[in-house]
């Protein structure tokens, strides 16, 4: 008899979707219930990494409340910007002063004769010596290279130049070449020797001796090297450069114009605005913090809906936690110990929510008292900040958690490879009884077809 091939030839059953069928009826139940708790596990562990941000971030913002630096930082005023402005530090002291601009610090320059031919004049060889200040160089002018624009690209290449920029100005009479220092003060003068190959060249007309008259100066001077000098409080100060660094502790002027004999005027003071808008900024990312949180684990009956964290114990000790640190109470040595005291209260939602008014005012009458609430070893921030650092370092709380959800998400792994294996065997088995039910029915039709045939050549009468 001949084998059956495929299944369901022999019966005109479909095995195969009745195999497939009664498998897939089989693993529902459980495959079910892993994919319900693989999803959820790994909801609540994407979750868990949310969470972790979220601390993460309220944490950044209470880092200047912690170490009182948003209570400390200054503002600096200056009553004559186009003369100089001015900005400051954390170690400024508050206090006013008066500022007279005398004279700006300036750098040196020099310029040569007008030479008729232009930039293209040939000087003449030799060797130049140029200095600035302390510091010099010299460069070979030598034959065929010695035409003014030469003698001008030469030195803006040198590689020992200290700090000496050339030019060339062409004017109706000529070309002039200028010497500029690039650094302001009155030690940084130019000065060029020459020693030329020729006497009488043109080259000696690069010749400038700082110390000579100037009628005595091939070159002539265009501009002083010059030191600032300032006033301040009618104390004489001088500077290389226009900016004053530190002259007043942590304050800076970066001088802009003279104005000599005219006095303006100076202020530090506290910043006030910096130091609210820090408490803002904490507020509004505790504010986002709770709301993440309620969104993450609050449930829905009506809709039949529910957050990765409904019911999880850890959103709700976070909280809990949180709303304890927050409302702790600091001796701030004025007449308010706690955050209701600035006017910032908590909402029924557990969001806080500040009272403009009450805030200006405490700033305003006890600023340094507003600082010691949230700052220092007993503070607000201090306190909120220990929490959350529980929850977010490394080996913390929020790590725990994860590492948790992770050994579930692989153990689920595990159960689905087992069932696999275990529907697998179902399957090969119900393959098997119906593969075997499949061979029975065959055989039978074909005795029966067989018996038919055998009957059909009998007489008729003896059918």
């Amino acid at each position: 008899m001949p084998a059956i091939t495929s299944m369901g030839i022999g019966s005109g059953l479909d095995i195969r979707g009745l195999v497939d069928d009664l498998v897939e009826a089989e693993r529902a139940p459980t495959q079910n219930r892993i994919d319900r708790n693989a999803e959820r596990a790994q909801d609540q562990l994407s979750a868990m990494g949310t969470l972790k941000g979220l601390i993460s971030q309220m944490q950044d913002g209470l880092s200047d409340l912690r170490s009182r630096s948003a209570f400390q930082s200054r503002t600096a005023e200056s009553s004559a910007e186009d003369v100089f402005t001015v900005s400051a530090t954390r170690q400024a002291v508050e206090g006013a002063f008066t500022v007279q601009v005398e004279e700006l610090a300036q750098s040196h320059r020099i310029a040569s004769r007008e030479f008729a031919d232009g930039a293209g004049t040939e000087m003449g060889s030799g060797t130049l010596t140029l200095s600035l200040g302390n510091d010099s160089f010299q460069l070979a002018v030598p034959e065929g290279a010695d035409s003014l624009a030469q003698i001008r690209d030469a030195i803006n290449v040198a590689p020992d130049n200290p700090g000496i920029t050339a030019s060339i100005i062409n004017t109706a009479e000529g070309a002039r070449l200028t010497l500029t220092s690039q650094e302001t003060g009155a030690d940084n003068v130019i000065s060029v020797s020459v020693d030329a190959d020729q006497g009488g060249s043109p080259l000696e007309d690069l010749a400038f001796d700082p110390s000579l008259d100037p009628e005595d100066n091939p070159m002539s001077q265009v501009r002083e090297a010059q030191d600032a000098l300032v006033f301040i409080d009618d104390f004489a100060v001088t500077s290389s450069n226009n900016t004053l660094d530190g002259v007043i502790d942590g304050v800076t002027l970066n001088l802009r114009d003279s104005d000599p004999g005219e006095v303006h005027n100076l202020v530090i003071a506290e910043d006030r605005a910096q130091g609210r808008e820090s408490v803002e900024q904490f507020v509004a990312s505790y504010n986002e913090l709770i709301s993440q949180i309620r969104a993450l684990a609050d449930a829905d009956p009506e809709e039949g809906t529910s957050g990765p964290l409904t019911g999880d114990s850890t959103a709700r000790t976070l909280v809990s936690q949180m709303r304890n640190a927050i409302n702790s109470s600091v001796d701030t040595g004025a007449d308010f110990s706690s955050l209701a005291g600035l006017g910032i209260v908590t909402r029924d939602d557990g969001t806080l929510e500040i009272n403009d008014e009450r805030l200006d005012e405490a700033i305003s009458n006890n600023y340094d008292a507003v600082g010691n609430l949230f700052a220092g070893e007993g503070g607000l921030a201090n306190a909120v900040d220990t929490v959350a650092r529980s929850y977010t370092q490394s080996g913390g709380i929020l790590d725990s958690r994860s590492r948790s959800l992770e050994n579930r998400l692989q153990d689920l792994g595990n159960q689905q490879e087992r069932l696999d294996r275990r529907m697998a065997r179902v399957e090969s088995r119900y393959i098997s009884q119906f593969t075997a039910m499949d061979q029975l029915v065959a055989q039978l039709q074909e005795t029966s077809s067989f018996l038919d045939q055998q009957l059909g050549n009998l007489p008729f009468n003896n059918r």
